[in-house]
C-alpha cells in the first residue's frame, strides 16, 4: 500500500525544484519514494526516485538539474508517493 504527500501545494509560478527536505516522524515504513510533477498544462508524471532513510532528523535530497522530465517551464505540482507505507493517510 501507498501513500503520498502534495508539497507544496500552492505553486503559484512554475519551478524547477532543487531539493526536498524532510523529518519523518517515528514508525516511518516507507523507504522507496517516487516524485511525480505536474503543471497546469500537462498531466501528473513520474520525474525521479529517491530513498529515504528511517531516521528522525532532517534528511535533504537534492535532486536532478536538468529540465528531462519536468514539463514545459517548470512544474506546478509535486507529489511524493511513499512505497509500501502506512505513513501519511491516503
Amino acid at each position: 500500500m501507498s501513500s503520498w504527500a502534495v508539497c507544496p501545494s500552492n505553486i503559484r509560478k512554475p519551478a524547477i525544484p532543487e531539493r526536498i527536505t524532510i523529518i519523518f516522524q517515528g514508525g516511518f515504513v516507507g523507504p522507496k519514494c517516487r516524485i511525480e510533477v505536474s503543471s497546469e498544462s500537462s498531466n501528473r508524471s513520474e520525474w525521479q526516485g529517491m530513498d529515504s532513510e528511517d531516521a528522525n532528523r532532517r534528511q535533504i535530497f537534492d535532486l536532478i538539474t536538468h529540465r528531462d522530465g519536468l514539463p514545459g517551464e517548470g512544474i506546478q505540482s509535486m507529489k511524493l508517493v511513499f512505497e509500501e507505507s502506512a505513513e501519511f493517510p491516503v
